[in-house]
């Protein structure tokens, strides 16, 4: 039985890496601290085992010495907390799958001759991030007025998502790493990201984060992406900062799904939670951003903030819903925008069914068939 001789500094890289996913590595395998001291080694059909359950390249265990991971992207959150830990595979995994994903849509685009996104990278933070919020919602007609046909704050977050992708932005949201239920995203780690290229600029929302907190992590990326940057962020709609280009993000977010201008003094005495709740069903946006425009416009202090976020956080979280439709969910994990090019250059015959599934997350034929017909594409 042919046995692997691996060093222990790339096993252990490896746990410490499984361990930043909640993977318990020494308890799923008990002969790993005899492998790690070199009284015995691990057969290819261990290691290979070992490989999957840590979510690492099997290569990786014939190195001398294990790799150097660092994200790939600029860190945006603010923090030393954020700064001292290190990224993990759920995070970096998902980070190169959206650059795989760009990379094909931007060769995509390039070929179809589309029209490069022209606002993207327009903006910098010297400019006010209030006129080009209300610049932006001009562009993609998400006024106030716009939004009355939408039945609730939902709706209006899936209008916003396929007006952003009209205008040519990739968006894909996703509480897990591809289709693997197991290897579930952590919103405390990463909210979002974005990556710019005027082609094929994309935006990635953490979908095991509050729903309620999306419409502002998309905001707050598209920000970045007029900003030109691409980079990891953590903002919530109940964090604030002084300065930095965050700040500049976050009041581009509030200020494009909260006008200040539709936020009035209360008469009638009301508190701020319920306040948000009409301000949110009037607008159709998160009642979480209508209380951060609400907070932030009358200056109220830290403690009543957090405790005001507190008790709408705990509304919002008893009527969550979860579950879902697989092919549905394929679709927004990938964004539509994508999947629709996807599933065209594949029928058209200019991608091949093997690199199709590999970018939709599928693995068989009939759910490409299945995505298709969502699609109104006939297969």
């Amino acid at each position: 039985m042919m046995r692997v001789e691996v060093t222990r500094d790339v096993l252990r890289w490896a746990s410490e890496r499984a361990a930043r996913d909640g993977v318990d590595a020494q308890a799923r395998f008990p002969r790993l601290a005899a492998w790690e001291t070199g009284s015995s080694q691990p057969t290819v059909k261990q290691l290979e085992a070992f490989a999957k359950a840590t979510h690492t390249p099997i290569g990786t265990y014939f190195l001398p010495t294990p790799p150097t991971e660092s994200l790939p992207i600029t860190d945006f959150r603010v923090g030393p907390a954020f700064r001292a830990d290190l990224p993990s595979g759920n995070l970096l995994d998902t980070i190169y799958a959206c650059q795989r994903r760009q990379d094909w849509f931007s060769e995509h685009a390039r070929l179809e001759r589309f029209d490069p996104v022209p606002w993207v990278g327009t903006y910098t933070p010297a400019d006010s991030p209030i006129e080009a919020a209300a610049e932006m919602r001009r562009r993609l007609h998400f006024e106030p007025t716009n939004r009355r046909s939408f039945a609730d704050w939902k709706a209006g977050h899936r209008e916003l998502v396929a007006r952003i992708e009209t205008e040519g932005v990739l968006v894909s949201t996703s509480g897990v790493v591809g289709n693997s239920t197991q290897r579930r995203l952590d919103p405390t780690e990463f909210r979002g990201f974005c990556l710019t290229e005027v082609f094929a600029p994309l935006i990635f929302i953490n979908g095991a984060d509050l729903k309620a907190a999306q419409s502002f992590t998309l905001c707050h990326e598209l920000a970045h992406l007029a900003l030109g940057q691409s980079g990891l962020s953590a903002e919530d709609p109940g964090t604030f900062h002084e300065e930095s280009v965050e700040a500049w993000c976050d009041d581009f977010a509030t200020e494009f799904l909260v006008p200040s201008s539709e936020v009035l003094p209360d008469a009638l005495g009301r508190d701020t939670v319920e306040r948000a709740s009409r301000l949110s069903q009037s607008l159709r946006v998160s009642p979480l951003v209508s209380l951060r425009q609400i907070v932030k416009r009358e200056k109220l202090d830290s403690k009543t903030i957090a405790r005001d976020f507190a008790r709408l956080r705990e509304r919002l979280i008893e009527t969550r819903s979860g579950g879902g439709n697989f092919h549905a969910t394929a679709l927004l994990r990938v964004g539509r925008k994508f999947a629709r090019s996807v599933i065209e250059s594949t029928l058209e015959g200019r991608t091949t069914y093997v690199e199709a599934f590999r970018l939709l997350g599928i693995k068989a034929g009939l759910s490409f068939d299945e995505l298709a017909s969502r699609m109104g594409l006939q297969p």
